[in-house]
């Protein structure tokens, strides 16, 4: 009973001095609060300032920035406010929360993200970089440069939004050719012309930017004809096509002077060829050039004009006496209509009596033993065309007096060939046999060859009239010609 009585009196005892602690803290306060002219009752704490606390100022584009700050009153004490949030100079925008996100722009906004609580303000500064490499951009896009020329290359980087952002190991190469790049970005025009689309190339891991190429053709140093060569028929008409090359076999665009030389047919503007009436060979006769005649470019083709059909036979040598018993060598040369010669192999006949007799397919001719003149005896025949001479018959007659070479005194142009014969006359002008051996000449040795037979080669290199060019000697009785050149220069 005492123990509890005990107990029970200790706690009554500790309630009433609470009681009393408690209500002396009360009076304390409100005396206190008396003093202060009792604001509590009257008016809220009075915003005094802001600090704005941030985990970083710095984001990359479209990044994010929790913002927070803390209210104070004049005294430094926190006031649970909170303050309105706001961007001012840029940079993004922000949540009401202080919640930042970073725009596209990179850049220092200065004092850009706000604070306001009443009429008290608070600012901090964004910094906003650059996203990661998006793409690269060369310039220039596209340049046209000689042979050999030369271009400097600036690769920029760029991220997702167009900002401009360092390229980290950047390597230039050459894609499609055209030319070579060092490791600056500076590039050379190799020696093949022609367009080169993306060739030039700046990498960075997966990322890369090109830009073309055209790289141009040097100056004209050849042109080629085509068809080189073209056999055509008289009149005839034939296309010839230019081609300008520089000294790197690169194609140069070229409107050439169209030219014919050595009498071969006519050209026009647009290099069509149209063959002439003479017919032969006429080398590098059409001609395209580009320039002056001493100083220009030309290219050159070579026409072979083929003769028309036969339609004249002409037997040499032309109304011979041959000495009874004596042989005679009848040759026969094709014309067309304008007078080339057409290659034929005749056959040979003797018309009516004759005189003699002729080998039919060599036209060697055998005198009979009657003397007298044989008329139109003498015939060479390809198909339906004729040709034919007459034949004098001789009693025989004193020795070899004169040599007379045919054909007498031609014309040639060249480089061209022609066959000449001789013919033995006793001194009263008949036919007599050569005998022994002839031996030909030519004079000057520097225009051309003579063989054994009289074939002459013209090798064009002389143009006027030689006296005496062509010579045939049998002991001591010579027989010459005069030749008349003309080289096709």
């Amino acid at each position: 009973m005492r123990l509890a009585s005990f107990t029970n009196t200790f706690f009554t005892r500790a309630r009433e001095t609470q009681r009393a602690i408690t209500l002396a803290s009360s009076l304390f306060a409100l005396v206190a609060l008396a003093g202060c002219g009792n604001r509590m009752d009257t008016e809220p704490l009075a915003p005094a300032s802001i600090v704005i606390t941030t985990p970083s100022g710095t984001t990359s584009v479209t990044g994010t920035i929790q913002f927070s700050a803390t209210v104070k009153d004049a005294d430094g004490h926190i006031i649970q406010v909170t303050p309105s949030w706001s961007v001012v100079n840029g940079g993004g925008a922000i949540t009401s929360g202080g919640l930042f996100t970073a725009g596209d722009s990179i850049g220092t906004f200065e004092n850009t993200v706000v604070a306001t609580t009443g009429t008290v303000t608070s600012s901090s500064t964004v910094i906003v970089t650059a996203g990661g490499l998006a793409s690269i951009t060369v310039a220039p896009d596209s340049v046209s440069l000689a042979i050999g020329g030369t271009q400097q290359y600036v690769a920029v980087g760029k991220d997702a939004h167009g900002n401009v952002v360092d390229i980290p190991n950047r390597v230039w190469s050459v894609a499609a050719g055209g030319g070579t790049i060092d490791t600056a970005g500076l590039f050379t025009a190799g020696t093949t012309a022609g367009a080169f689309a993306h060739t030039v190339t700046a990498t960075s891991g997966s990322i890369s930017g090109t830009a073309s190429v055209t790289v141009l053709p040097g100056a004209l140093a050849s042109i080629t004809v085509s068809p080189p060569s073209s056999s055509l028929a008289i009149g005839a008409h034939q296309t010839f096509t230019a081609v300008g090359y520089d000294d790197y076999d690169n194609v140069v665009p070229i409107t050439p002077t169209w030219l014919v030389f050595g009498g071969s047919g006519t050209v026009d503007a647009s290099g069509v060829f149209t063959a002439g009436t003479v017919a032969g060979t006429f080398t590098n006769s059409v001609v395209a050039r580009v320039g002056s005649a001493c100083t220009g470019i030309s290219g050159r083709a070579t026409v072979i004009v083929a003769p028309g059909a036969l339609t004249t036979i002409t037997v040499s040598p032309i109304d011979p006496s041959v000495v009874e018993g004596a042989t005679q060598q009848f040759t026969a040369a094709g014309t067309d209509a304008h007078g080339n010669a057409v290659a034929i192999t005749p056959s040979w006949s003797v018309i009516g009596p004759g005189g003699g007799t002729i080998d039919p397919s060599t036209g060697l001719y055998t005198a009979g033993s009657t003397a007298q003149t044989f008329t139109n005896s003498v015939a060479a025949f390809v198909s339906t065309t004729v040709g034919v001479t007459s034949v004098t018959v001789t009693a025989p007659a004193s020795p070899l007096a004169t040599i007379v070479i045919t054909p007498a005194n031609p014309s040639l142009f060249g480089p061209q060939s022609k066959q000449f014969t001789a013919t033995g006359y006793d001194a009263s002008n008949n036919v007599v046999a050569i005998p022994g051996t002839l031996v030909w000449s030519v004079t000057p040795s520097s225009i051309g060859t003579i063989d054994d037979t009289g074939l002459f080669q013209f090798n064009g290199s002389y143009n006027g009239l030689l006296t005496d060019a062509i010579s045939v000697t049998n002991g001591t009785i010579t027989g010459k010609t005069n030749l008349t050149l003309d080289c096709g220069c």
